[in-house]
């Protein structure tokens, strides 16, 4: 499994410090860099779809963040090497289904990516806090109206069929922010929530989709070594680096 690094920030100044956080996730580790002037936006995004293209029309990979901003050229370049096949699972506190701007930010990401014409119903979010004041009604309403599938942190326990049955067709590309994870666990982040997965649901489920045949690329975002105290940053580095040794196990 290729490992790429993708140092995107576009979160309005929320997400400073993120675009630094893979030197030490990948450290000891192989791989690759995209590399971009991150002070212009429109090159950032162009770069990033157009070797995020080239690596993955070579095979597996995975890749390395930044901000949830990188996921929508990433994505985009996915599904447009597996057009229909192309399935979209998310892990993340929040829906990111605020109205885009050009160049969507880490809270615009997926709705964007619904708006280029991507089949909603090949889309699932799960761990999404059902009462957090980060999560706009606009979100949920959009999501509701399209048919966008939500699988709340605090059911995941009882909707895990449902996350089996969508992962076992399609070509899979898993999209997770570290804030999935409950803030007790994971601080080094923007927006930590309560009520999130624990460590053991979610590496249970994130073996489940890795080891699924029809897993063929991913990414992990928003893990951000700025916001924590040295013992938050450590946790939060043991669960990246324990992410990124399953994925090379895995192959």
């Amino acid at each position: 499994m290729k490992i790429i690094c993708v140092p995107g920030v576009n979160g309005l100044g929320m997400t400073f410090g993120v675009d630094i956080s893979y030197r030490e996730i990948c450290k000891n580790k192989k791989f690759d860099l995209i590399k971009f002037d991150k002070d212009n936006l429109e090159e950032q995004f162009k770069k990033i779809k157009k070797e995020g293209f080239n690596f993955l029309k070579k095979g597996k990979c995975f890749f390395v963040g930044g901000d949830h901003s990188v996921s929508f050229p990433l994505f985009n370049s996915f599904f447009k090497i597996y057009k229909k096949e192309a399935k979209l699972l998310v892990f993340d506190a929040h829906p990111d289904l605020m109205k885009p701007m050009k160049e969507p930010t880490h809270e615009e990401w997926l709705r964007a990516v619904v708006e280029t014409g991507f089949n909603r119903e090949n889309i699932l979010i799960v761990g999404v806090r059902r009462n957090s004041e980060n999560v706009d009604k606009k979100e949920i309403s959009f999501a509701k109206k399209n048919g966008i599938k939500i699988i709340y942190s605090d059911e995941v326990g009882e909707r895990k069929k449902e996350i089996l049955e969508f992962i076992s067709s399609g070509k899979l590309y898993l999209s997770l922010d570290i804030d999935v994870l409950d803030s007790s666990i994971i601080s080094s982040t923007g927006y930590p929530e309560k009520y999130g997965l624990s460590e053991k649901q979610f590496f249970s489920l994130i073996k489940d989709v890795l080891n699924s045949k029809n897993f063929f690329a991913g990414d992990l975002v928003e893990v951000n070594f700025l916001k924590g105290d040295k013992k938050a940053n450590s946790v939060a580095l043991d669960v990246s680096r324990d992410m990124i040794d399953l994925l090379v196990a895995c192959g």
